[in-house]
């Protein structure tokens, strides 16, 4: 009875049944066998639309699993590896030259030195093509008390003529009578 409600709220077209029989008639109608095939057509139809939706509510709970990722070239992955790596490595040679450039002006402060002296140390060897560091100039003219040009000039003396400030004589007619060196 729940089957024949439910294909009749659906559409189908049942022959009416007899709900309150009288005794000794059938509640059911005859059918005959043309009508009986309709009903299983249409019966078979009803059955196929139902199982379309649960196929699409499932469908819908359970979404397809994603399609598998493309095959890695090794190539590829090694260059990506690579390129993490160098990152790495450049980020830990930022870090240990702003260690060491904190460390310098740290040391500077300590001895006197600002940083805006060894800037203009840099900008003198700079523009005088010095093979000269910027800080040792710099150090040079502060412990002395000169300015950069007189450094610059002080410490040419000195590698031109040696440490004596002059030329180194040259001995001429000497002679050695000691027998070692005949």
């Amino acid at each position: 009875m729940a089957h024949y409600l439910d294909f009749m709220q659906k559409g189908m077209q049942l022959p009416a049944m007899n709900w309150y029989p009288e005794a000794g008639q059938p509640m059911y109608p005859e059918i005959t066998p043309e009508m009986e095939s309709q009903i299983a057509m249409q019966a078979a139809q009803q059955v196929q639309q139902i199982q379309q939706e649960q196929q699409a509510a499932e469908a819908a709970k359970n979404p397809p699993p994603p399609p598998p990722p493309p095959p890695v070239d090794p190539n590829v992955k090694f260059q990506e590896d690579q390129k993490l790596r160098d990152a790495a490595f450049q980020a830990s040679e930022a870090r240990k030259n702003a260690a060491m450039a904190a460390e310098v002006d740290r040391k500077d402060s300590l001895a006197g030195l600002s940083p805006e002296l060894v800037k203009q140390a840099g900008e003198y060897v700079q523009t005088n093509g010095l093979q000269m560091s910027p800080r040792e100039l710099a150090v040079l003219s502060k412990s002395l008390g000169k300015p950069f040009d007189e450094v610059v000039q002080a410490i040419s003396r000195m590698m031109q003529g040696g440490q004596g400030g002059g030329p180194v004589p040259v001995v001429t007619g000497f002679q050695n009578r000691d027998p070692r060196f005949q």
